[in-house]
Formats: C-alpha cells, structure tokens, sequence
C-alpha cells in the first residue's frame, strides 16, 4: 500500500497524516471546525486488476492490443518515472505484457522507456521499484535522457515552426505503447495522455519550446492554460502533434485513487480514450467550496508523491485554491529526494517573482517557471513546512519551518480565531478545490 493520506482514528479531533514514509499523529484544537477535503466523487469497488482488464478489453478509438500488434515488430513501451510511482506501473506492466506475449511477441521484442522528461536519468535501483524485479530481469528497461543528442532524432516540427526531436530508439520502433496516470495538472489541465511522449521522451529544447507556450507576449499566463483545461489548451495541442508525428499506436492511462487503488483506466487511442479519462477525473478529483479558510493543513500525499519540493509545489497550489487570501498554509512534504532538478534552487537567488519573471523573458526554463510560481505562492500566503529539509533551504523558498505539525500547530493556534474554519487536505496534488456561490465569507469555510 501506498504511503498517503489523512484519516481520522479514535477520538474527535485525531488525526493520523502521513508525510513521506512518517506518520504523524495529532489532535488538533476541539474549537476548530474542521472539514476535511477528499476526491473520490465516484470511485467504484473493482479490484485494480480488473479496472486494468476492462480498460484493456474496451479500448476507446482503438482495437484490443493484441489485435493490433504483429509477431517480430520491435514494441516501444513508455513509464513514467520514480515520481510517478503511486501509478503502480508493476501492475498495468503485467497485463500489457501477458497480452502482446498472446499475441506473438517475445521479450528480446520489446523495451520498455522510463519516460520522465526533464526530471534526470533513473538509477538502476529506482528502475526495478518501478517496473518490478521480474519484468526489470526479461525485458530491457532503460531511462530517456533529453540531453543525449545521440539518442534524439527531429520527426518534424511543431506549429510554431520549431523541430519536435524525440527519443530515437522510440521513433525507430515499430510500435509505441503510452501509459501514465491522469491527475490534475496546472499546465495540461490534467496529465496523462500525449504527456508521456512531450516532455515524456523530448529532447530539453523541444520541451522548453512547449512549455513556452503557456505565456503571452508579456510573459503572463495565458487564460487557457491552467487547471482542468484540456482540449483548446495550446501546450496541450503541441503535444497531441508530437504524439501524432510519433505515431503512438495504444494508450493506457490509470486515475490514481487516495488509497493506493486505481479509481478507474482508460485505453485505446491517445486522444479519444483520454478525453474519456478527462472526464472521469474531473468528477472523481473536484471538491465543491462554499468559500475558502483562513487556515489550510495540506499533504503532500506522503512517499513517493513527495519525493521532492519541485514535485510537491502542485499539492501546494492546489492547498492555495482553497485558502483565504494571506491565510495560512501547514504544509506537509517530506522531501526524501532533496529540493528537486538539479540548479533549480539556484532560481531563489534571483530576487522575488518580477526578477524571476523578468529572467524568464530572456532565456525560458521551466524549473524558472517552478521558482516562480513557488515565491508566488509564498508571497501570498504564510507557508510552514514540515519536511526533511534544511532551514537555509526552507528559508531560500520563502517558508517557514517546523520540526512536526504539532509544532506548526502550535505556531498557528494563537494567531487565529478559536472557532477557526480549518480545510484539511490529505492529498492536496490530487485533490480540486471548486470554489461555488461565492468568495470568502468572513473566513468560514463552506460546509
């Protein structure tokens, strides 16, 4: 089971919440009034094999893989990395696999790709944690690098002009096979999808290019890029044609649960069968507010959704969505793998949001876009962190922080009301809050 979550255990007001592979437990203030804000607008009881079964027998815009693949074709099969791992590759890994052996494939036929963009190679240890020992032992299993010229190849050119390079062991197979997970995303909209192909396995240029296009002229974001926006999204475009220039020929694409199960799966084609997963995520991952709290306790969602602060900053901004403007976020994040890419903590030294954002109109990066939206965030609400992090490099990110959330409780309980509306959010990078009938309402958080 997946470390993640927030549940309440024995008398009111205790909580046990899980940062990394710790677990905290806390009784918070009785005066508060706590809600607690969790997805799962409408998870059913399958068992995950068969959530991957149906999928797999139902593909949407496609046939059956095992229709579709010949004995002897070389079979590209693109993973997410170690910060994905709450998508249990393993899992799905199995039943793909058992269906092109069905079909005539052999194991020398295939490779599997660690698809993770700009994130850095993927050590041999975290590889097997995500493919899983048996499969990492058969099949040749190896990670993208975007920097490696060698092993990038051009399959033609966006719709801005610039070259689209690709991995070329992947361009030059005879069939590629996508999978990934679909959750909220403030880029795409939600992830999943054409994702694992741009960044997934783009060379550094091209992803910088894509990842461009999320701004105007003036370097402000553009109204359609953000969260649950999918289809008139112009990142989102750039990647659906890196996808069809690729010629991505099956998807399969899990919704993660909260409790380590999958919620629902998609396959067939990568366009059809993820606007389908769109859809039931939406519902599954929206959370409906009446008004926001001056006062949110947010998860990172514990070990491996907290691996680093680069990752985590998602969870943070969703926890933003549903917090008082100047109000007050806890936020929990252990951080087991450090800050995030490497340089990317250099981006702090640059001054406050208008540097940054003045640097990024000269020479675009997107861990600069990160930076940015992190001071951004932290220049609007008074962030305390519990992780494993250094004070100089809490300090650095503009939080403060706290050896444990009883301490960051402690530190915030004389500040605020005593009947203080509290959000809890045990999964904060999979969970959406929806603002509905109004703005804030004298701090009190909508029931």
């Amino acid at each position: 089971m997946l470390c993640i979550g927030m549940r309440r255990r024995g008398r009111m007001g205790e909580y046990q919440i899980r940062c990394g592979r710790k677990e905290f437990r806390t009784t918070f203030p009785p005066s508060w009034r706590i809600r607690e804000l969790l997805p799962g607008g409408h998870a059913g009881q399958a068992t995950d094999t068969r959530i991957i079964e149906h999928a797999l027998d139902h593909p949407i815009g496609r046939v059956k893989l095992e229709m579709l693949v010949k004995p002897g074709e070389r079979i590209a099969i693109l993973v997410n990395d170690i910060t994905r791992l709450y998508q249990r590759p393993s899992l799905f890994l199995d039943s793909i696999l058992r269906r092109l052996k069905g079909a005539g494939s052999k194991d020398r036929d295939l490779f599997i790709v660690i698809a993770g963009g700009m994130h850095g190679k993927t050590a041999k240890e975290q590889a097997i944690q995500i493919v899983g020992q048996q499969i990492y032992d058969r099949i040749d299993v190896f990670s993208h690098d975007c920097h490696d010229p060698a092993g990038l190849i051009s399959v033609g050119t966006s719709f801005t002009g610039k070259p689209f390079s690709l991995n070329r062991s992947v361009v030059e197979s005879d069939r590629v096979i996508a999978t990934g997970g679909i959750v909220p995303h403030g880029l795409v909209g939600f992830a999943g999808g054409s994702k694992s192909v741009l960044p997934g396995i783009a060379g550094y240029e091209t992803i910088q290019e894509n990842h461009r296009l999320a701004f105007d002229e003036g370097f402000n974001l553009r109204p359609e890029v953000k969260q649950d926006n999918v289809d008139n999204n112009p990142v989102v475009h750039e990647m659906r044609k890196a996808a069809g220039l690729l010629g991505v020929d099956f998807m399969l694409n899990l919704i993660p649960g909260i409790d380590g199960h999958y919620a629902g799966a998609v396959a067939g084609d990568i366009i059809e069968a993820h606007r389908a997963g769109c859809r039931f995520a939406r519902a599954y991952f929206e959370v409906p507010l009446q008004s926001r709290a001056p006062l949110v306790i947010a998860s990172g969602g514990g070990y491996p959704r907290d691996v680093e602060m680069y990752q985590s900053i998602k969870a943070l901004s969703h926890a933003a969505e549903a917090t008082e403007e100047g109000g007050t976020i806890i936020f929990l994040s252990d951080c087991e793998g450090g800050i995030g890419p490497e340089g990317w903590l250099k981006w702090f030294d640059s001054g406050g949001p208008k540097r940054i954002a003045t640097k990024l109109t000269k020479a675009f990066s997107f861990p600069g876009l990160i930076a940015l939206k992190t001071l951004s965030l932290t220049s609007r609400f008074r962030v305390i962190l519990v992780s494993s992090l250094s004070e100089e490099t809490v300090q650095k990110l503009r939080m403060e922080t706290s050896e444990s959330l009883e301490e960051a409780v402690a530190m915030v309980e004389k500040e605020i009301p005593r009947d203080c509306n509290v959000l809890l959010m045990p999964v904060a990078g999979s969970t959406l809050p929806v603002i509905r009938g109004g703005e804030n309402q004298g701090g009190k958080a909508g029931e």
